[in-house]
């Protein structure tokens, strides 16, 4: 009977220091634990990726060709922002022959740009189809801000 009750003792003894050992472990281990939020309105981190840095050398040659004294090295401008802006949707997955069926697959209701993305791709297409087009620099210029917010919007570039 003795041995009984040491035993029980000894037992008991044994769960008061498991449950000890239990509560000092989460309590030292939960400075570690993975933060998570459900606050959808912080802006998330982006992470910078070599596919980002090429799309964001890439625009900078663009500006960097695009000049208002010249109306064909600002015409060569667009055009290459289009294909660029192509490209972003390509890499998006969106399917299609041409880039107009790639946008007709965005929605106004996701992206704030896609009225202008749609204005400046028919400059381009009259820039590239139209013989004898003519454009003032203002628009060509407004044209390339329309692609830059688009390309934002997307965080394509800065």
């Amino acid at each position: 009977m003795e041995a009984l009750r040491i035993a029980t003792m000894a037992l008991v003894t044994l769960d008061i220091l498991m449950i000890c050992g239990i509560v000092f472990s989460v309590t030292k281990g939960w400075e570690f634990r993975p933060k998570f939020s459900l606050d959808m309105t912080r802006p998330k981190k982006k992470t910078l990726t070599l596919r980002d840095e090429v799309f964001k050398k890439r625009w900078e040659g663009i500006v960097s060709r695009a000049n208002p004294e010249s109306l064909e090295s600002m015409k060569l401008a667009i055009i290459d922002a289009d294909k660029m802006v192509d490209d972003a949707l390509k890499q998006l997955g969106l399917q299609g022959q041409h880039m107009a069926d790639r946008i007709e697959q965005l929605s106004d209701d996701d992206y704030v740009t896609l009225t202008g993305l749609w204005r400046a791709h028919r400059l381009r297409n009259n820039i590239v189809h139209t013989p004898g087009f003519e454009v003032t620099v203002e628009h060509l210029e407004r044209t390339i801000e329309d692609f830059k917010a688009f390309l934002e919007e997307l965080q394509v570039i800065e």
